[in-house]
């Protein structure tokens, strides 16, 4: 099943963004928590590190593996995920379960894409084409049911 969604490419539709990607997999996913914080992180990297008007948002489930995208206009270069320390994961681990949270405070320096690297155990990456960047992630253990993520 596939869902997507086009956003404005603003820091305030974070939240929306989280929200599409809770109401898409709903509650019978088991890892809807880690969709829903990895995309507001890849989100608002896609609002601080391009250009674009719109981000474009997207749910994909096969099977136990949900894939999200987050496909913008580009930037200046590819993101890379910074290096940190265990306190630092663990306190973003912390606070990545409080609803009210807004996100794009703690996406600084690459600081997102280290939670994508942990949470995905690696199966992430960048695609591109003429005119965008796609940065995805895949996330095993997903077994949603099908009528959960509907196409939008």
């Amino acid at each position: 099943m596939r869902s997507e969604r086009i956003f404005p490419a603003e820091r305030e539709e974070t939240r929306a963004a989280r929200h599409f990607t809770r109401d898409m997999l709903g509650r019978s996913c088991a890892r809807r928590d880690d969709c829903e914080l990895l995309i507001s992180e890849l989100f608002t990297n896609a609002v601080t590190h391009s250009a674009s008007k719109e981000i474009q948002v997207t749910l994909i489930q096969e099977g136990g593996i949900v894939r999200g995208e987050v496909r913008d206009q580009g930037g200046a270069s590819d993101p890379q995920p910074s290096q940190q320390t265990q306190d630092e994961m663990d306190f973003l681990e912390e606070v990545s379960e409080l609803d009210d949270v807004d996100f794009s405070l703690l996406a600084e320096d690459g600081r997102g894409l280290a939670l994508v690297e942990q949470y995905s155990a690696g199966k992430w990456g960048v695609d591109h084409d003429e005119d965008s960047r796609t940065v995805w992630f895949e996330l095993d253990g997903c077994a949603c049911q099908t009528s959960a993520l509907a196409s939008t």
